[in-house]
């Protein structure tokens, strides 16, 4: 059964949790010697018990001391394991330490993102009580450094404008929904397939889909938020859109059917101002389409960046003004990139590339 035959249904695991589950939590890493320390020691402050707790580490052949630092800490967290993931992407991490797990639960956590005390045991709690097949927490969001830009970028990012209303980044309520980071029984991944090696990024949203798709439940606990650091320079927030607009075509092919609006209007603001300004080029006098497109988004650009400057500080009002259409555009001709390379090219699917269902085998 492939990964688009995902619609079959599929008996998913329910089985009552036990009131302290032994919880294994899985961590994809490369080059986080940034970070990998602050979140080790998040690791040693969860209020969930260390025994009760295995910790898989999946370091992407890191180049700087993310490994280093990790065996650095063994004396303090003896239940945790190092692995080398060759393949050195998140997915294929996960995908190496699923079947290496030994707790009734298993918890996705990431490297590069600060967890409060509660967490681990919030969001096993959460699943217990809730009867979800999957839980994550909501996100907040802070600079990744402490410059201007930084700042600007970080308030950016959890505003609706520029990532969307009522995902985990911008709403603390808790119910159905998708996130992060999820918590989930450990025979969930054997049961609908592991994580899509085929995807560049986004394998946290098809996954969750996916268990959607089999008539699973996702939840968002809002009573509980890790702290994601964004990205600390325009050019980094340029990159970082231009590939989430690429995958998140790659994802939809991964997952036909698979469609949420707020991930192609860029792509629709950006086909209608090339229209505009070729009209008006090629046909003078003819700028309606042009100003019918832009007339209305600089008004939103222009009330979103107020909105955004009254929670966050007037100072960055300049920069708001200029950052939300610089992802907006970046996003959307990141899209028209994954027609191009994940549409029509399949470079998802080279270099014998396989579905999570293809490698999640059973532990020995």
């Amino acid at each position: 059964m492939s990964e688009t035959d995902a619609a079959t249904p599929t008996t998913l695991p329910r089985g009552p949790i036990s009131d302290q589950p032994h919880v294994t939590v899985i961590v994809p890493a490369r080059n986080e010697e940034r970070y990998i320390e602050v979140f080790l020691e998040n690791l040693l402050q969860q209020d969930y018990p260390q025994e009760r707790t295995q910790i898989l580490i999946a370091d992407g052949q890191s180049t700087d001391r993310t490994a280093e630092l990790v065996l650095g800490f063994r004396d303090r967290l003896p239940n945790s394991e190092l692995h080398e993931n060759v393949r050195r992407e998140k997915a294929a991490g996960l995908n190496l330490c699923i079947p290496k797990a030994t707790g009734e639960l298993i918890l996705i956590m990431d490297a590069h993102t600060h967890y409060p005390p509660n967490y681990v045991s919030r969001l096993v709690a959460q699943l217990r009580e809730t009867g979800a097949d999957y839980v994550g927490g909501c996100v907040e969001t802070e600079p990744g450094t402490d410059s201007y830009a930084a700042r600007a970028i970080a308030r950016a990012l959890c505003h609706p404008f520029g990532v969307g209303g009522g995902t985990y980044r911008t709403n603390s309520t808790s119910g159905d929904g998708l996130a992060p980071f999820g918590c989930y029984r450990r025979e969930l991944p054997f049961a609908i397939g592991g994580y899509n090696e085929c995807l560049p990024r986004s394998e946290d949203d098809e996954f969750s889909a996916r268990i959607k798709r089999h008539g699973g439940r996702c939840m968002v606990c809002g009573d509980v938020c890790s702290t994601y650091f964004a990205r600390p320079t325009l050019r980094a927030l340029c990159k970082q859109m231009f590939h989430n607009g690429a995958t998140h075509i790659a994802t939809f092919l991964e997952l036909p059917g698979h469609f949420l609006l707020r991930h192609y209007v860029p792509f629709g603001f950006v086909t209608a101002v090339v229209l505009g300004v070729l009209l008006w080029v090629f046909v003078p006098g003819r700028w309606e389409l042009l100003a019918a497109v832009l007339a209305p988004y600089l008004l939103l650009t222009i009330a979103s960046s107020v909105h955004a400057a009254m929670r966050g500080g007037w100072r960055y009002l300049p920069a708001l003004l200029v950052i939300f259409p610089i992802m907006h555009t970046m996003y959307g001709l990141g899209t028209y990139w994954g027609i191009l390379t994940y549409g029509i090219l399949k470079r998802h699917r080279r270099d014998g590339r396989r579905s999570g269902r293809q490698l999640i085998q059973p532990a020995g």
